[in-house]
């Protein structure tokens, strides 16, 4: 994995990405906080050893939110091309990652949507 990442290092107010940009990489958190917005919600406040930026990837949609740095950040930034080698070529990777996933869906499902928000019998 070291080969294929680049560090990054991000001051309070950064802005990693916004909502609706296009998604060309996965960010791991190093030290520091970002948090994710929707909007002007804080959704999630994330901190060492959590990953974001991977859902863009995955659904080849733009991203579903904000990432502002909280706390000066140190970040490892995987590009698409590697992500997408690793998680063909790493099952370990692609099974922490799908993981992750799940948990946060399962989050917004029963903390952050309302309760009609929350009916997946269309899931398009």
């Amino acid at each position: 994995v070291a080969r294929i990442v680049r560090e990054v290092r991000a001051s309070k107010g950064d802005v990693l990405f916004e909502q609706g940009d296009v998604g060309r990489s996965l960010y791991l958190l190093c030290a520091g906080v970002v948090s994710i917005r929707i909007g002007p919600r804080e959704v999630a406040r994330l901190e060492k050893n959590a990953s974001f930026g991977g859902m863009s990837l995955i659904s080849g949609r733009t991203r579903s939110a904000t990432a502002v740095v909280r706390r000066d950040a140190r970040l490892l930034q995987i590009w698409s091309e590697e992500f997408y080698s690793l998680v063909t070529t790493e099952p370990s990777f692609a099974l922490a990652l799908l993981r992750t996933l799940s948990r946060r869906l399962r989050h917004v499902s029963t903390t952050v949507l309302e309760p009609h928000e929350s009916d997946w019998g269309s899931m398009s």
